[in-house]
């Protein structure tokens, strides 16, 4: 039988130890045994044929810019056909708290060549399909899609297919119905 001595020496200096010497305080100094390398192996290899990850990164020159992919992302995925101006004010509602306030209203005008009978009508249908809400005598974006833009934003967005489409539809490529995916928010 041949030895391999490196090899269990290369997978304990490999990625863990990498990562623990840039964070040491997520990796506490602890040695791995060889069954779990064994272990995490099974399950990678598990996750990589049974599902399809792919990772996305942009930056964003500033928050109303996060705020505004993130809304057009939640606009796409949940069909809700948003025009880009009423993204646009959603996201500035989200960055910039209550549309209440005419300065604010004043401030997106002049950020987006926009009126205010348009801020009302945009309002309007927002306030209708649940997007924006009253708070009191606050208007603001709903508060289970309202984000803090300030810091960095992490999506984890997870699209399956329906159990009952998948058995009977297994090997079909059209005819599947469309349902809505449910969004939600964790605030950290």
């Amino acid at each position: 039988m041949v030895r391999f001595p490196n090899f269990w020496v290369g997978l304990e200096l490999g990625v863990v130890d990498t990562y623990a010497h840039r964070f040491p305080k997520k990796f506490p100094k602890k040695k791995i045994n060889q069954a779990d390398y064994f272990l995490i192996f099974v399950l990678i290899n598990y996750i990589m044929e049974t599902m399809t990850i792919q990772k996305l990164a942009k930056e964003s020159p500033n928050r109303l810019a996060l705020a505004q992919q993130y809304y057009s992302l939640i606009s796409a995925l949940n069909n809700l056909s948003l025009t880009e101006r009423e993204i646009q004010l959603i996201a500035f509602s989200a960055v910039r708290g209550s549309l209440s306030y005419a300065t604010v209203r004043d401030e997106f005008c002049s950020t987006y060549n926009s009126s205010f009978p348009t801020i009302n009508n945009i309002v309007s249908k927002l306030k209708k399909t649940g997007i924006l809400t009253k708070v009191g005598k606050q208007i603001v974006v709903n508060p289970r899609i309202a984000l803090d833009f300030s810091k960095p934003l992490v999506l984890q967005i997870t699209l399956t297919i329906n159990n009952e489409l998948r058995e009977t539809n297994e090997h079909a490529s059209e005819g599947a119905s469309h349902k809505e995916a449910k969004s939600e928010v964790a605030h950290s």
